[in-house]
């Protein structure tokens, strides 16, 4: 994940169906190497569910 603060947005946009969604995200330490993965997305609660993996 290559994130800047100064110019990025820690979200993330999906388009299902024509139903958008946005998911704020926690942002790991700089230092540390990390990947989100979508697990799912809850089309009735209108929810993404992601996965933090941190890398060693």
């Amino acid at each position: 994940m290559r994130y800047n603060s100064l110019e990025d947005d820690p979200l993330i946009y999906a388009t299902v169906d024509n139903q958008n969604f946005a998911l704020y995200l926690k942002m790991p330490r700089e230092t540390v190497r990390s990947t989100y993965t979508v697990d799912s997305i809850d089309m009735k609660y209108k929810v993404i569910h992601v996965q933090l993996q941190v890398d060693d």
